[in-house]
């Protein structure tokens, strides 16, 4: 495990950040972290950093001040400013001969601006009528070499906006990369900013970040190092500044250079590549109205935490598996997966859950271990020694959940007695249907009761559960029930796409309501909801 302990504030430790954020996606077993201390004394300090060490949770960025501790995450992004690029600036762009520079060049041209593009290359062919027309000037320099930007910069200045364009990778895993190859990636982005600010006199500086800066990526190190030292010192800039922050740019050099294999595995991980023409409307759109770290993409994690609980599971320690065995085997119920991801955000409700889904059952035949790991939203569970993936989830702020009316139910043909008496296989700790109010094509309702965490296991000290599973799986027992009647036979479930807890669940009773949707094959899907007093509440 590897922890680096800051002081809090500092821009100039910003690379660090970025290696930490980096570790933690290469090394994704370990506890990899930077705890940001901002005025305690050495022995607050000290004390706070040996906490993190033994802690469940393995944010990568953690700041620890007398106010408490916090963890990095994201917001919404409002404007702050009205000011547009227009024919009152000069704009110079480094990286701006090519690529993702010179069409952020150009789109600054077209509105009016001169245009400075520095780059080491020619220019690309796409800038050649602007240059014709005087709208870009090409300054073929090196944005490390300092000397050599001043130098060409007199003629133009002052220089109103800057444009931090310029990066170059330097991947592979931790260890393996060439220093000097390192130092470049770092110096382009660090070393260039500066350097371009030593030019000019600049209205609002942007710079093109990265997400490998902001959540880190295996392999980028380096690159990762790069964007966020750049990132801290835009944003500690006494004049308005903004740092992009996106994925790789589709039709980017750097994007063209990522192995097809490498491509795949980050978009698996969540990564969003972003088109040229949208990427260069929000540069312009963040050039005239924003200022600080913008994050874009879809399915931002908002909640930058990253956890990890390992537990060990049998039917000794949890007696309640011996009431969920199919066929003779004890297997943890989707209500408890629901619980086990919600025990170890620690959840307060309102909370969402989505996109739970099934990759292997946790099959406890003997005490078997099991981890819950959860990064910025994304949830993985695994089991035994070689952590075999089980589930998958994504964690969310709570969104709306629509009421529905009561659905119109007969009487069911079977008893509650028939259905627990052998046409279902839970046993006595899982009955937790008390009544069933009536049953109709594709739907149902009926009180199920809430759960004790003792109950179903000794072990747990919690007065109550996060997700109740007891009531969770009896709702999803009616479902079955609905089934039957309509369709002759029930089922297990195999995945959730929302479980929105609006409130916790009260001791005692809740009504439920289910509605199952149309059967395909030996599937189907429905909605269940949970009411306290009338009140929705799950």
């Amino acid at each position: 495990d590897v922890t680096v302990v800051l002081p809090a504030d500092d821009p100039w430790n910003g690379a660090w950040s970025g290696v930490v954020r980096a570790m933690g996606r290469e090394w994704s077993e370990r506890a990899i972290k930077a705890v940001h201390i901002a005025g305690l004394a050495p022995e607050a300090a000290a004390d706070a950093v040996i906490g993190e060490l033994d802690s469940v949770d393995r944010s990568a960025d953690v700041r620890i001040s007398a106010e408490g501790r916090a963890v990095a995450g994201l917001g919404p992004a409002h404007p702050s400013a009205d000011a547009p690029i227009g024919p009152q600036d000069t704009v110079l762009v480094t990286g701006g001969t090519r690529g993702i520079g010179a069409r952020i060049a150009l789109a600054c041209a077209d509105l009016g601006a001169l245009v400075l593009v520095a780059g080491r290359g020619a220019p690309d062919p796409s800038l050649a009528d602007a240059i014709a027309a005087e709208r870009v000037v090409v300054l073929r320099v090196d944005v490390t070499d300092r000397a050599a930007l001043v130098a060409a910069t007199p003629g133009y200045r002052p220089i109103s906006v800057v444009v931090h364009a310029a990066g170059v990778l330097a991947d592979g895993p931790i260890g393996s990369v060439d220093a000097d190859a390192g130092r470049l990636a770092r110096a382009v982005k660090v070393d260039g900013l500066i350097n371009a600010l030593a030019v000019s006199d600049p209205r609002v500086v942007l710079a093109i970040g990265s997400w490998a800066g902001r959540f880190g990526n295996r392999h980028q190190a380096h690159y990762a190092a790069a964007n966020a030292a750049m990132a801290d010192l835009v944003a500690a800039l006494p004049v308005r500044g903004v740092v992009i922050e996106t994925g790789p740019w589709t039709g980017s050099a750097m994007a063209d250079t990522l192995a097809p294999t490498i491509r795949q595995a980050m978009k698996a991980e969540g990564v969003d590549f972003v088109g040229p023409t949208v990427g260069v409307a929000a540069v312009l759109d963040a050039l005239a109205h924003h200022r600080g770290a913008l994050v874009l993409g879809r399915g931002l994690p908002l909640d930058g935490r990253s956890l990890r609980a390992v537990s060990t599971v049998s039917v000794e320690t949890h007696p309640y598996l011996r009431d969920h065995s199919i066929e003779g085997t004890p297997v943890v119920p989707m209500a408890g997966v629901l619980d086990l991801i919600a025990s170890t955000v620690d959840a307060a409700a309102p909370f969402e859950i989505q996109d739970l889904t099934l990759f292997q059952g946790i099959v406890v035949r003997e005490p078997t271990r099991v981890e819950v790991g959860v990064r910025q939203g994304r949830v993985e569970v695994r089991v035994g020694a070689r952590r075999a993936l089980a589930w998958k989830a994504r964690w969310v702020p709570a969104g709306a959940v629509d009421d529905v009316a009561a659905p119109k139910v007969g009487r069911s043909p079977l008893s509650l007695a028939e259905f627990y008496g052998g046409r279902t296989f839970h046993g006595p700790l899982l009955q937790g249907i008390v009544s069933v109010g009536g049953v109709a094509e594709g739907a149902a309702t009926g009180v199920v009761r809430t759960g004790s965490p003792s109950a179903w296991s000794p072990t747990d000290a919690r007065a109550a559960f996060h997700a109740d599973p007891l009531a969770i799986d009896s709702a999803l027992q009616l479902s079955g029930l609905a089934a039957l009647v309509a369709w002759g036979r029930g089922g297990t479930p195999i995945g959730c796409a929302r479980y929105v807890q609006l409130r916790p669940f009260p001791a005692g009773t809740l009504d439920v309501r289910v509605t199952n949707g149309a059967r395909d094959g030996d599937r189907f899907t429905g909605d269940v909801r949970f009411y306290a007093g009338g009140a929705l509440v799950a």
